[in-house]
């Protein structure tokens, strides 16, 4: 057996959502916002990266795929790439043993033509890209409306083929770690099975730094008052206190974040501490 039993597919930084975790390099959205920030810098390589799609038209790289991941940056569901790949395997072998995956913001529905093609594949699973909920989930994924992507959601739950599974991926950060429990009753109440009564998980990722960003919202350390009132509140989510657990005793100030999160907010017009106000006045008393 010759050639590749797997493929990546990145759609470049093609995207709809400018993700306060993100960066130009990821999400074509961004680069406004990345150009007022660092206005010396060339924006010219993010603005062609939407285009970096490749084509595979020669069946000798396909005849032996049994796996591709359709991910990020950018969201896959916005172009028809993934969709005349799949074909591509279909015409070249069948897609009865292919099992594909998807990263996901949950803004693009589908259409019938993919619901079929997908019937064909021995596993479709999608990662929903789900970090907060309610207004912090739209201050932190820019450009995504939370009742509209809980509607699509919802539609996915309804209308996908049988061999289907979801998960739903929540990166922590400073944006979010103070909410994580709701984030957590949310999905447990709301999607953490399929139809079918498949298991949906909540896979929890710290945020790292995005390839191009300037900004930096991983979390590192929290005051031991800080902690000991998380620890409370996380008192029913063992999986949580886990992450808890991992971040250092420290009363060193969050000063890093506050710049990082001013800067962005004077631009968008938006207001961390009225969005996130029991977080940042936790955060604030370390400063």
């Amino acid at each position: 057996m010759s050639g590749p039993t797997a493929i990546g597919y990145t759609v470049g930084n093609l995207c709809n959502l400018k993700c306060v975790i993100c960066s130009p390099s990821n999400s074509s959205q961004w680069i406004s916002d990345y150009q007022k920030l660092h206005p010396t810098i060339d924006i010219t390589p993010f603005q062609y990266k939407k285009n970096d799609q490749l084509e595979i038209t020669d069946p000798e790289l396909l005849k032996n795929i049994k796996h591709v991941h359709f991910h990020g940056g950018g969201e896959p569901l916005m172009s028809k790439n993934h969709l005349r790949l799949l074909q591509k395997i279909q015409e070249v072998k069948g897609l009865s043993d292919v099992r594909v995956f998807y990263n996901t913001n949950a803004t693009q529905l589908v259409s019938d033509e993919i619901l079929q093609l997908w019937e064909k594949c021995k596993l479709i699973e999608l990662y929903f890209s789900i970090d907060d909920i309610g207004a912090r989930f739209d201050y932190q994924r820019t450009g995504a409306d939370w009742n509209k992507v809980i509607n699509n959601m919802s539609w996915f739950y309804t209308n996908m083929p049988h061999n289907h599974m979801f998960n739903v991926n929540c990166v922590w950060s400073y944006l979010n770690f103070f909410y994580l429990d709701e984030m957590w009753d949310w999905w447990n109440k709301n999607f953490s099975s399929n139809r079918y009564g498949d298991p949906a998980n909540l896979i929890f990722q710290k945020s790292t730094i995005a390839t191009g960003a300037i900004l930096d919202f991983r979390l590192n350390h929290l005051s031991q008052s800080c902690h000991d009132t998380l620890e409370h509140k996380f008192q029913h989510h063992p999986q949580l206190l886990l992450l808890l657990k991992s971040l250092k005793i420290s009363d060193q100030p969050h000063d890093r974040f506050w710049e990082n999160i001013s800067a962005l907010d004077q631009i968008r017009r938006t207001d961390f501490k009225t969005t996130h106000p029991e977080w940042s006045k936790l955060l604030l008393q370390q400063n």
